[in-house]
């Protein structure tokens, strides 16, 4: 058999390369030659989670555990399988850690962000959100999560509307944004500042958007600014969301 590290590598490409049930296959060969290899059980593992085998993935990456440490990776896919196997203090625990080791890399973030608020752990989501934010000013997904979970934690509007109409600033045609800010703005009580933000969303836009209680409070500030085209688009769209649940 060749060595661990060739047997990963050929796995790891595989699967990079569109293979995945190849990468399963070459490393269950190699496990049935060497079955304490913990690092074949936690890319076993792993890659049964990016496949959504989410039941598969946490009992390879529970043997990996038994035999050496798992990499961040790994613990991140574990943590993800403990909370999609309903054990949500296990799963809360492991992305905590994670979320407050200085090393983090910066491609895990979003997932242990999405992990954390899965499991209505708000407040450790938005001081992740607010360090990377504050390392790195640029970064427009740590500042929007800096705002959305300062508003989901309860902090007052007027603390967050400047932090999202940053956001809006760094990446003024990103829809989500935009609405978010319109929203805020709304919520505030503000509908002069709300409207020159959501004018610039075009009826295909509008079209699009998910949330019929977004799309009726829009409806309602175009209809006082006399938008009708833009109010109809709300109105159409939620209505059709309606009709679909």
């Amino acid at each position: 058999m060749e060595d661990l590290a060739t047997a990963c590598q050929t796995a790891k490409e595989l699967f990079h390369s569109g293979f995945p049930h190849d990468a399963l296959q070459r490393l269950r060969s190699g496990l049935k030659e060497a079955p304490e290899a913990g690092q074949l059980w936690e890319l076993y593992g792993v890659i049964h989670h990016a496949e959504q085998a989410f039941s598969e993935a946490l009992e390879a990456l529970e043997t990996a555990t038994t035999l050496r440490p798992l990499s961040l990776g790994g613990q991140l896919a574990l943590a993800d399988c403990y909370r999609r196997a309903d054990l949500p203090q296990t799963a809360q625990s492991m992305f905590q850690h994670l979320a407050q080791r200085q090393d983090l890399p910066r491609q895990y973030v979003p997932d242990v962000v999405c992990g954390l608020a899965a499991l209505g752990d708000y407040p450790t989501a938005l001081d992740l959100s607010r360090r990377v934010a504050e390392q790195d000013p640029t970064c427009v997904q740590a500042l929007y999560g800096t705002a959305y979970y300062m508003a989901r934690c309860g902090y007052p509007t007027e603390l967050v509307i400047p932090i999202m109409d940053h956001v809006v600033r760094l990446a003024p045609h990103d829809l989500r944004f935009r609405v978010a800010l319109g929203m805020l703005h709304l919520t505030a009580g503000q509908p002069d500042l709300a409207y020159p933000v959501l004018v610039k969303l075009s009826c295909e836009q509008l079209a699009s958007l998910t949330c019929s209680r977004c799309l009726y409070q829009f409806a309602n500030l175009f209809e006082t600014r006399g938008d009708e085209t833009r109010r109809c688009a709300c109105l159409l769209r939620a209505r059709r969301l309606q009709e679909e649940t």
